[in-house]
């Protein structure tokens, strides 16, 4: 556009610039993006953004080292934050399936006192239980007047003997009930770290935040498969250029 009213000020910023240019060596600067992470290399400042927005650099090829430097450690940052959300998830629906099975197992321990009763009530009434019967409905008196109770039995077992086996499940389910609790505490407690590590990979700005996640990982061996542990120390040199620093930030070669 050569004509109008834009054609002045065109022409007096382009003699600016030359300028600035012509007299002596250029100024390099690391061009910024809104994050502060480096996204250009320019020879010299731009007028059109602010100061923040440009570091300078000592000189134009220790500018474009930079910004590779930097454009390498942003993709190792990326494949580890990857590699991490992979393993935190199989970790999560692992850790889930555990729970779901300690659960169950829980249900049937809590039948401990129901074993018991029927030991009770098959003892006190043996003698009418019929040999070789898979099962037996007796007066319940301990819940009332009219109760029965319908006893499974082990054919071919007496009705003392299969008394004794449910005296002995009552027992199984007992001790069963305190080491369910105990792994079933310790499983939750998993699954708080991995949703607490989970929370932090998804607000992760830093390689350091994601460093950090990864060593913590390598220290709780419980929870890593042979594959999870190669993948994390295959990934362990990947990010110490910008470790320290955001991962948009420029890094000092």
């Amino acid at each position: 556009r050569a004509a109008g009213e834009g054609a002045a000020p065109l022409a007096e910023s382009l003699l600016g610039l030359l300028a600035e240019v012509a007299p002596g060596p250029i100024a390099p600067v690391l061009v910024l993006d809104e994050d502060g992470a480096p996204g250009a290399v320019s020879p010299i400042r731009l007028r059109h953004l602010p100061e923040e927005r440009q570091r300078p650099m000592p000189s134009l090829a220790e500018a474009l080292q930079s910004l590779a430097q930097h454009r390498r450690s942003h993709l190792a940052a990326g494949g580890l934050r990857r590699e991490l959300e992979r393993i935190l998830r199989r970790q999560a629906e692992r850790l889930e399936a555990r729970r779901a099975k300690l659960l169950a197992e829980a249900a049937e321990f809590d039948r401990a006192e129901e074993y018991r009763h029927s030991g009770e009530v098959l003892v006190a009434q043996q003698g009418t239980v019929p040999r070789g019967a898979a099962s037996v409905t007796l007066p319940d008196y301990a819940r009332g007047a009219g109760a029965t109770l319908t006893i499974p039995l082990d054919p071919a077992l007496s009705a003392g003997e299969n008394a004794e086996r449910l005296f002995q499940a009552a027992r199984r389910a007992r001790r069963g009930t305190l080491s369910v609790a105990e792994r079933l505490g310790a499983t939750e407690a998993e699954q708080a770290r991995v949703e607490g590590w989970t929370a932090r990979l998804r607000t992760a700005r830093e390689g350091a935040d994601l460093e950090a996640i990864r060593r913590e990982l390598e220290a709780a061996p419980r929870l890593l498969t042979p594959r999870d542990r190669e993948a994390l120390t295959g990934h362990g040199a990947a990010v110490p250029a910008g470790a320290g620093r955001p991962l948009g930030a420029p890094v000092t070669p």
